[in-house]
Formats: structure tokens, sequence, C-alpha cells
């Protein structure tokens, strides 16, 4: 038994991740400072309207991704020789839809003023700019994990954080840090970070669309572009519901516990990042099992280090962010734990998009679950607050790996 974990410690998928997360890592302890300044300057009430905010932007980012990232993941280790066709391409489209959700931002700004009551024309423009940055931002990120460049993934994560953070302390010790600064600051970060992903990943890319490869990747991504949409409304759309169901105080609180349990968010992402080229390399069963494995071991390590948290949580929230977000560590607590079912989920969804191409099935599951979030935040937020939020999350990510596993398990049996 000591042999087979020292072997799963030593192996690439291991060494991969530790990578990943030094560099997931890094971002979140600089994050956590970022947090902890912007949230003790702001207040719980302009913290929840700049976290609302910074939500529509890692929202529209993440739909702006429109499955290319995964698209890449796909293909780029299949058909390599043909990297230069497939990175222009992804490039250019997702300029292009970088482009068309930050005037959607920005009219949403205008006639849509009751989504956040709080937040200014002003505002909506720097999150225009921030949506932008973020794509382009996570693109290279994205393209550095498909061919397997984990280090450099993580250098362009650290680069943007670093700027960010240097720039919000800037502002807060010669300036009076507020909304504006601190969306000001997220801006030219990730601008910073986009202009070194193109200078390292994209100089000698030129315009180029080839017909076949361009439909192979817009037949993989159709349903990869569902999943990614209803996916993030998953992660951010509790945001915008507590502010506008609850109160920009409630949604300042949840903003607060979702920052400390970024640390596992950030593993997770690590390790999805890690496994999903391996999944698609992948052909039989065999090594699909084996390789499931090694995978359940580090993600129960990874849940009891989590359950482990929870004990500490009063703690973690007052020295953090001092006994104004005294009420968060209840909700660090709830969120922590049902947000083991999610990290869980990596083992079940991974493969089944990846090794089964089955992104249909995950589309019309992650469809369903957003139903069912959304539905229970209607009825548990007016009654709950922050915590009708995190139970409706909790339900909704039971409900994706229930029927995840038994997708997986049916495919595994047939195989």
């Amino acid at each position: 038994m000591v042999d087979w974990v020292y072997k799963l410690l030593r192996s690439s998928t291991s060494k991969d991740t530790f990578v990943t997360f030094i560099g997931n890592g890094l971002v979140s302890v600089i994050g956590l400072i970022f947090t902890v300044v912007v949230a003790r300057a702001l207040g719980p009430e302009d913290f929840g309207v700049f976290s609302a905010l910074i939500a529509i932007a890692i929202m529209l980012a993440s739909v702006g991704d429109l499955g290319i990232s995964a698209a890449l993941v796909n293909f780029l280790p299949k058909i390599p020789q043909s990297r230069g066709v497939l990175v222009s391409m992804s490039l250019w489209l997702q300029l292009t839809f970088a482009g068309i959700l930050a005037f959607g931002v920005v009219l949403l700004g205008i006639f849509a003023k009751r989504l956040i009551p709080e937040a200014t024309v002003h505002q909506y423009v720097l999150t225009a700019g921030v949506t932008v940055v973020y794509i382009m931002s996570a693109f290279g990120v994205n393209l550095a994990r498909a061919e397997r460049k984990f280090g450099l993934a993580a250098v362009i994560q650290t680069f943007d954080s670093l700027i960010k953070l240097l720039l919000t302390l800037a502002f807060f010790y010669w300036l009076r840090l507020n909304t504006n600064l601190t969306l000001t600051a997220a801006l030219l970060g990730s601008l910073s970070a986009s202009v070194l992903v193109l200078i390292l990943e994209t100089k000698q890319l030129k315009p180029k669309f080839e017909r076949d490869k361009l439909k192979g990747i817009f037949t993989f991504i159709k349903w990869v572009a569902l999943i990614r949409i209803f996916s993030v409304a998953v992660a951010r759309v509790d945001l915008l519901l507590l502010n506008s169901l609850s109160s920009s105080y409630q949604a300042g609180l949840f903003a607060a516990a979702s920052r400390v349990t970024l640390l596992f968010a950030l593993l997770v992402s690590s390790l999805g990042g890690v496994v999903a080229p391996r999944f698609s390399s992948f052909t039989d069963k065999k090594t699909v099992i084996t390789y499931l494995k090694k995978l359940s071991l580090l993600t129960c390590g990874v849940a009891g280090l989590m359950v482990l948290t929870t004990l500490f949580a009063d703690q973690i929230v007052n020295l953090v962010f001092t006994s104004e977000y005294a009420e968060a560590s209840g909700l660090l607590r709830l969120m922590t734990l049902l947000m083991i079912p999610f990290l869980l989920s990596i083992i079940t969804i991974t493969p089944l998009l990846y090794t089964y191409n089955q992104p249909k099935f995950i589309a019309i599951v992650t469809v369903v679950q957003i139903s069912i979030m959304i539905g229970l935040d209607f009825v548990l937020i007016p009654r709950f607050q922050a915590y009708g939020s995190i139970i409706a999350i909790g339900i909704s990510n039971i409900f994706v790996l229930a029927l995840t596993g038994g997708k997986l398990a049916w495919i595994l049996s047939r195989a």
C-alpha cells in the first residue's frame, strides 16, 4: 500500500497537479490578500457591489470561452501538427466573442439598473473592460494547459494576480480605495497578463481559417458552450440573486466566505486542468479505471482537508476579515462542506467529457442543475438569506454528482 501511494505521488499527474496547485496556491494567497484589503476598505455593502460586478465579468468571461479551451484540450494532443491553425482560429473567435460581450455589459449598465441597484454606469464600463481582458488571459492559461505547459499557465495566472494586488495596494495607500479604483486594478492586472499571453504564445500567428478544422471545433464546442454558460451561472448567479432578492450586505458576507473557499476551488481547477488532457488520450476501459483509482485517492485527500477547515471557520473569518464579517463564519463552514460533491464530480465529469465524448449529456445535466439551483434560490434566499443560496448550490452539486456517477458506471459496465 505504501509503495502504491509513493508511486502515485511520483506520477506525472501528481507532479503536474503539484506545479499547477503551487501556481494556483500563489494566486489564492495573493487573491486572499487582495480580498482582505478590498473588503476592509469598502465594507460589506460596497464589497457586495464590487463582488457582484466581478461576478458578471467572470461569468461572461467563462461564457466567452464558449468551449474553445475544451476544444484545444481535445484537439491539440491529437493533432499537434495543426497547432498554428487551431490556435489562430481559437484566438480570433475569442476576440470576437469578447467584443460582443463587452458591449452587452455596457448595455446592461444602461438598461438593467435593478440588477445591482447601487452600481453606476461607469462601473459597468470598467466591468466590460475587465470581461475582455479576463477572456484573453484565460485563453492563454487554457492554451498552456492544453499543451501541458503547466508551469507557463501558473506564471500567467500569478502575474495577473500580482499586478492587480500591487495596483490595489498603491490605490489603498495613496488614494481612497473605492469600487471604481478596485475595478481599475483588476482591469490593468489582467490586461498585463493578456499582453504576456500574446507575446509568449501567439506572436507568430496570423489570421488563418481552415473550414474542416473550424467545423470540427464547432461540432465539439456546441454542447461544451452550453455547459460553460450554465456552469458559470451555477458558480456566480448567486451573488446577483442575493443583491436583488436580499441585500448587498448579505452578498458581501457570501462573497467573503466564497473567497476563503477559493483555495479549494483553485485546487479543483488545478486537478481538472491536469487530468483533462490525459483523459482525452485514453482509449480503453482498463486505462480509464486505473487512472480513476489514482484520481479518487487524490480527491479524497482534498475532501479530508476541506472537512478539517470547517473546524477553524470562526478563527479564519476573524483573522482575515475582522469581526465586521463575523456572520460569514457559519456561511464558510456550510459552503466548504457542500463543495465536496463539486470536488468529487471531477472523477465523473472529466472522463465522460474527454474519454467517452459525452458533452451533450453533461450539457443536459448542467441545464437541469442550474434550473434546480435558481428555483431553490428564489424559494430559499428570501427566507434564509445567504444560507439559502449555499443550500441551493449544495443540492445542485449532489444532483450532478449522482447523475454523472451513474452515467459513468453504466458506460464502464458496458465497455
